[in-house]
């Protein structure tokens, strides 16, 4: 009965249509700012956008993103979907008062996919509460690779099958919650070693390396009924030497819709994003992801741009190059969507949780769990966790940080909180902010104050990517005062400087892991992560030690 009625819905939609509302619905939008500006409004009322993608540029409170959303919703003809980046950790557009979550890797070091499931039924409930349908999470790529960590901390771990089984953990938490889940990145780019924001990667491995290995959480995903399947503008030149993977019809048609047999809807990585954009014009880029099979055309920002897609496509539409049933097809793709997140919801999924959800101490406390859980202590030759200081003892706090490492980021600044944290437990504490890479300035500050203080906290990010980082650190610890080094963001730091006495991985370092790290070096908690990725020659995959 339920199908039916969403079939009847979908066919009577799609029959009201001409080609250019086809086209439009295909067509996921961004804006700047927590208000639409005039443009998009106009799009929105003309029914000429399907898809609203926010970030947290988009957002200054819940009620704001709850009224944002209501207030686009009652302008198109059509429901719109409403999607969000919202995969925990360093990918989180929806910041407090919103309860953050760790990142994937931080839920991978707890051992336990119930993880990805409790964090993922939270993240659902306050995105349903504001009106949000989609999230593009989870992140399915593999850290297969300690020397190609650009996905990092975004992915929950080193094999396949820890990746299947967290990430089939959070998309039924998605889908028990009324959210769409979008897995990303399909084939799986966790073994590239450029961001695709900024180059074009090519991953060379076998079609029968791929099937053992990036390809086992895309299939058991889809095998479980995933939805929504997000695109990498990465080149995968064993299905495709030409084209990347948004682009080409041998990988979306022929190995997602064939081989793997998914049905539901694919959505393209933002096609802004310099792999595609230094490469093919705007308007192409849009063109070739629709004739691959790509159904969700996500361009989240330029007006001019967006407008240069959505032509481009209609004009391919009406001169035949794009064959009018194809559009038809993704069209209903997205129209079944829309039916079972936006029009049928309440009825499928429950009444919509109310505001009050959002940012809720039930939330706030379960998040603050998950990063406790996660915190993974690798050594500690000189037993120096949890601190036992004397009131007296001189601490200083040397803190490697920048708003952001990457464009997929938002922008945040953490020295303070982190500062401000440990010296609440112990005041005699001092503060060295410097950037990943230090030059001498920088350097001599931190010696100095190494040089004044009885122990130290190295707050790391990244320093195995940073020579100038690894070198201070390295040359801090030489100075012999006791120090604890804590990974912030990727585990690999140690790498950087192996005969650290002790270390730990925060795997991040959004608010509720700062608050976690600094509960766990100050003895208010127990220590009991382990490693979700092997450290070559150092510690394999599951290690960690336990602090009661």
């Amino acid at each position: 009965m339920i199908m039916d009625r969403q079939t009847s819905w979908v066919e009577a939609t799609l029959s009201g249509m001409d080609e250019a509302h086809r086209v439009g619905q295909m067509l996921g939008i961004g804006f700047q700012g927590p208000e639409a500006p005039a443009e998009v409004r106009r799009w929105v009322a003309g029914g000429l956008a399907g898809s609203v993608i926010l970030f947290a540029h988009n957002i200054a409170s819940p009620a704001q993103v709850a009224d944002l959303t209501a207030d686009l919703q009652s302008l198109s003809p059509i429901p719109l979907l409403f999607l969000i980046d919202q995969e925990g950790g360093i990918v989180t557009r929806l910041q407090d008062p919103a309860t953050v979550m760790p990142g994937q890797m931080a839920l991978g070091a707890t051992s336990s996919p119930q993880s990805a499931h409790r964090a993922a039924t939270i993240l659902a409930r306050e995105m349903r509460a504001l009106g949000i349908h989609v999230d593009l999470a989870p992140v399915l790529d593999i850290q297969s690779d300690a020397a190609k960590a650009v996905m990092g901390i975004r992915s929950f771990g080193e094999t396949a099958e820890m990746v299947r089984d967290f990430g089939l953990a959070a998309l039924a938490a998605y889908e028990q919650h009324g959210i769409l889940a979008c897995v990303k990145h399909f084939p799986g780019k966790g073994d590239s070693n450029l961001d695709s924001h900024l180059y074009l990667p090519t991953i060379p491995h076998s079609r029968e390396r791929m099937a053992q290995m990036e390809l086992v959480p895309f299939k058991a995903a889809i095998d479980a009924g995933a939805g929504m399947v997000m695109t990498s503008h990465v080149l995968f030149p064993a299905y495709d030497a030409e084209l990347p993977a948004t682009l080409s019809p041998r990988v979306l048609q022929g190995l997602l819709r064939r081989e793997l047999g998914f049905q539901g809807l694919v959505a393209t990585d933002a096609l802004e994003m310099k792999a595609i954009a230094d490469h093919f014009p705007a308007g192409r880029s849009g063109v070739l992801a629709a004739l691959a099979g790509a159904d969700l055309l996500l361009v989240p920002h330029g007006l001019d741009r967006q407008q240069e897609i959505y032509s481009a496509v209609l004009a391919a539409l009406r001169s035949g190059e794009l064959p009018r049933r194809s559009v038809e097809e993704s069209v209903r793709r997205i129209l079944a969507a829309k039916w079972r997140y936006a029009v049928a919801a309440d009825e499928l999924y429950g009444p919509r949780p109310p505001l009050e959800v959002v940012g809720c101490p039930e939330h706030r406390q379960v998040a603050g769990e998950l990063a406790t859980a996660s915190i993974t202590l690798l050594r500690d030759e000189a037993g120096l966790v949890p601190l036992r200081l004397p009131a007296e003892a001189r601490l200083a706090v040397i803190d490697f940080s920048l708003p952001r490492f990457s464009l997929v980021e938002e922008a945040r600044r953490t020295a303070q909180s982190l500062h401000s944290q440990v010296q609440a437990r112990h005041p005699h504490t001092s503060l060295v902010s410097l950037t990943p890479q230090p030059g001498a300035e920088g350097r001599a500050q931190a010696l100095a104050a190494a040089g004044e203080a009885d122990v130290l906290l190295l707050f790391t990010r990244n320093a195995d990517q940073y020579p100038e980082q690894s070198s201070l650190v390295q040359a801090l610890l030489e100075t012999g005062r006791p120090a604890a080094v804590v990974a912030m963001r990727n585990p690999f730091d140690l790498l950087a400087f192996p005969k650290a006495p002790t270390y730990l991985a925060a795997y991040g370092d959004a608010s509720v892991t700062i608050g976690a790290v600094v509960r766990a070096l100050f003895g208010e908690a127990p220590i009991s992560g382990h490693l979700p990725v092997s450290l070559p020659g150092l510690y394999p995959r599951g290690h960690g030690l336990r602090s009661a």
